[in-house]
């Protein structure tokens, strides 16, 4: 959590790890399975934000 990965639209999320997009923290809680064109913002079913989390 400490380092979460810079999200980028299209890439496929994983189970437990942390990406960040627009200085908002989530951690993936399914695996996405292919990649989205959309923000992270757009994709909650796969994430839960962390609150506090880093930038």
């Amino acid at each position: 959590m400490e380092d979460p990965i810079p999200y980028n639209n299209n890439m496929e999320l994983e189970k437990g790890k942390y990406y960040t997009q627009y200085g908002v923290t989530y951690k993936c809680v399914t695996d996405s399975i292919v990649g989205y064109d959309a923000d992270l913002t757009e994709l909650l079913s796969l994430l839960e934000k962390v609150e506090g989390g880093a930038a």
